[in-house]
């Protein structure tokens, strides 16, 4: 996957996970387990990718290629929104704190806040 397509994949999970949220809390009591499915998947969707970007943005051979390209103004505001998201969401799912791995040494590199 490209650069450019995972970004674009972070930016529609994002939109799909926010979509959810707010479809959960507008349902009645017998829609509820359905939608809270639904978001969860949507979560563990928007977060994962996102930290693929990371990872890909943590890969030597990209910096090598683009040696001259500011990472951190293009992407720390992306990911410091996964982050807020990442902590403040109670979902339990297992593993959930090894989820963002790569955005956790992105912003330490960066020296930005992990929240």
């Amino acid at each position: 996957m490209s650069l450019i397509s995972l970004e674009n994949e972070v930016r529609k999970n994002h939109i799909q996970y926010k979509a959810a949220v707010k479809e959960c809390d507008n349902v009645n009591d017998k829609d509820i387990s359905s939608l809270v499915n639904k978001a969860t998947n949507a979560f563990e969707i928007y977060i994962t990718s996102a930290d693929k970007l990371a990872a890909l943005i943590n890969a030597d051979y990209l910096r090598d290629q683009f040696p001259g390209r500011d990472w951190k103004k293009e992407y720390s505001e992306i990911f410091q929104k996964v982050k807020y998201y990442h902590q403040s969401d109670d979902k339990i799912i297992p593993g959930k704190e090894y989820m963002v791995r790569n955005i956790d040494e992105t912003l330490k590199r960066w020296k930005l806040p992990l929240y």
